[in-house]
């Protein structure tokens, strides 16, 4: 598409979007060929009405065509049958033109739409293959707007630039020289006086503009000056005074009413002055042709005719020129998302991960964003296997990017995160994410059976499985009391459960996989009261057999850890039991201050 130059975001994207181009080609080249036969149409049957001997040779040789088939004579004294012949002709070029108008567009939104879902299949491809977009912290709004909004301004730029390549464009070249053929000082005329009208309303509208705007500021002001003399009321009381201390507002609001009466003509001036130049140029254009002895009726109109027509392809024209901008931004953010690289990948001797029997080890870790913010700072300590862990931070990113080490959905800038000694760079991605399991409070269903959310539709799962790791987490209980079961649609557009029996049908999820590490983010609202006991079992059961550790702010949660680590600006400050840490750290009893106290806010 020639209107985005050489740019290869743009190039890269267009090569995608080669099936249908043909058909929308040749149908927008035979649409675009319509309206000129149609205007000589007419200019034939005027020619034959009113007998113009200066008309052009072109009505000429329609009428001919015209005699041929029907076997007339233009000297007849009524030739019925050659105004039938060109009846007959005008009415099967619009309907070839509904026809092809039709096919055109249809064949335009098609094309659009199948273009659109390429790039939505390439795009929801990406964000699976590049893993979680929250890694370190970041936003994860991108891809969802890259989905939603900037491939939608693609689909819109491929609608309008293939309803202006080639069928704008050439309908407007085909009704420029149809003009030009007929009588071209006329033709090179008209243009010039709708270009003096196109540019002297330009100037009207900028004029009225400049003047309104400076009229309207002089008001805003007159008028902010008599509110401000209002605020003199309790000094004029005070004083006894009978009238305001600034003086008589009275020469104040006559000029605010002068100027903001100025804005409101300055912008109504223009629509007077305006048709009047439109006038003007008709009168002038109609006394030129009147007064030239070889101008011709038919060819004057038909030239008029030809170029108020093009006045619409131009317009498409225009249009899309103003729109490539936006959907060329769109086509650089979709094929940027498109060439970015898994944040994590294999290593050459990358080795699979087995279970963890020893410890969890963060090695002098530091994590920089892509920012250049430092999420973690030199850390270090050991999860031993099997132990209950609750990691506390003062802002949430901390935590996010302790546990988004953990299954290398990120890796650290230095240091080694070891999993039983073993260096997580030089593990598989897939292993260890089969061996660390990640409860995001984010990500807790998606709209689909309970059973899909909890196999994530792998088949390999049996129903007992299923059943068990529903007992496991606690919802058993509440699957059963649903229309459908564990086949009851839920989530955003299905059964509305609450936020923890959310959380417990995702933590059946993890538990199905029977990871060795689960890592589990609580929502941040308490459960209700109802749901305290289910929860608290649910952690006991994820807990046996393998290394728990929670991003939690309940106090049960923190008490029952068997370590609470405490970080700040990304540095580990503290470690211990919950009891011990309430002793030794004046941030810990801040942060359960204002986690668990019931009145925070009151001093």
């Amino acid at each position: 598409m020639a209107v985005f130059g050489n740019d290869s975001a743009w190039q890269r994207l267009k090569r995608t979007f080669v099936e249908g181009r043909a058909v929308i080609l040749l149908s927008g080249i035979l649409l675009a060929l319509v309206p000129p036969f149609l205007l000589i149409l007419l200019g034939s049957w005027l020619k034959l009405t009113i007998r113009d001997e200066n008309a052009h040779p072109v009505f000429d040789s329609v009428l001919r065509m015209v005699q041929s088939v029907t076997g007339t004579s233009a000297d007849t004294a009524v030739p019925r049958a050659l105004y039938g012949g060109l009846a007959v002709m005008a009415l099967a070029l619009a309907f070839l033109q509904a026809v092809l108008g039709q096919w055109y567009r249809r064949a335009i939104y098609r094309a659009a739409n199948r273009a659109a879902s390429t790039l939505r299949r390439q795009v929801h491809a990406q964000v699976f293959r590049l893993g979680t977009q929250d890694a370190l912290g970041e936003e994860r709004s991108w891809p969802r707007e890259i989905f939603l909004d900037r491939i939608e301004h693609i689909r819109l730029g491929l609608v309008h630039w293939y309803r202006t390549m080639p069928h704008a464009v050439l309908l407007l070249v085909l009704l420029v020289a149809l003009a030009l053929m007929l009588n071209v000082w006329l033709a090179l005329l008209t243009i010039a006086l709708a270009l003096l009208v196109v540019r002297w309303d330009r100037w009207l509208f900028e004029q009225a503009q400049r003047a309104s705007r400076r009229f309207a500021d002089q008001a805003r002001l007159a008028g902010e000056y008599l509110a401000e003399t209002m605020n003199l009321a309790p000094l004029a009381v005070g004083y006894a005074m009978s009238s305001s201390p600034a003086g008589p507002i009275a020469e104040r609001l006559r000029q605010q009413e002068q100027q903001s009466l100025r804005a409101d003509l300055a912008s109504a001036v223009r629509t007077p002055w305006y048709w009047f130049v439109v006038l003007g140029c008709v009168v002038f254009w109609l006394l030129l042709v009147s007064l030239s002895q070889q101008a011709s009726v038919v060819n004057s109109l038909i030239v008029l005719l030809a170029l108020a027509g093009a006045w619409f392809p131009l317009m498409r024209i225009r249009r899309w020129r103003s729109e490539q901008l936006e959907c060329l931004r769109a086509a650089k953010e979709v094929v940027h998302f498109l060439d970015r690289e898994p944040p994590v990948q294999d290593l050459p001797a990358a080795q699979p991960l087995g279970r963890l029997n020893h410890q969890l080890k963060f090695d002098a870790v530091t994590v920089v964003d892509r920012h250049g913010n430092k999420l973690l700072d030199q850390v270090s300590f050991s999860i031993a296997a099997g132990s209950r862990t609750a990691l506390v931070a003062s802002h949430p990113r901390t935590t996010r990017a302790l546990i988004e080490l953990m299954p290398r959905l990120a890796d650290p800038t230095s240091g080694r995160v070891l999993f039983d000694e073993q260096d997580l760079r030089f593990a598989t991605v897939e292993s260890a994410r089969r061996q660390t399991l990640l409860v995001l409070r984010d990500a807790l269903v998606f709209t689909g059976s309970v059973t899909e959310n909890i196999t994530c539709g792998e088949s390999s799962f049996s129903t007992d499985q299923i059943h068990d790791a529903a007992k496991k987490s606690q919802i058993i209980d509440v699957v059963l009391t649903l229309p459908d079961n564990f086949e009851t649609i839920i989530g955003k557009h299905g059964h509305q459960l609450n936020v923890w029996q959310e959380f417990r049908v995702a933590l059946a999820r993890a538990l199905i996989r029977n990871p060795s590490v689960l890592v589990v983010e609580e929502p941040l609202v308490p459960p209700p009261e109802a749901d305290q006991q289910a929860v608290e079992l649910a952690l006991q059961n994820a807990a046996a057999g393998r290394t728990l550790i929670l991003v939690s702010r309940r106090l049960p949660a923190l008490r029952s850890a068997d370590t609470v680590m405490l970080f700040h600006q990304g540095r580990l400050v503290g470690q211990g039991k919950h009891a011990e840490l309430l002793q030794q750290s004046d941030l810990y009893r801040h942060l359960n201050y204002m986690w668990f106290n019931p009145f925070p806010d009151i001093r």
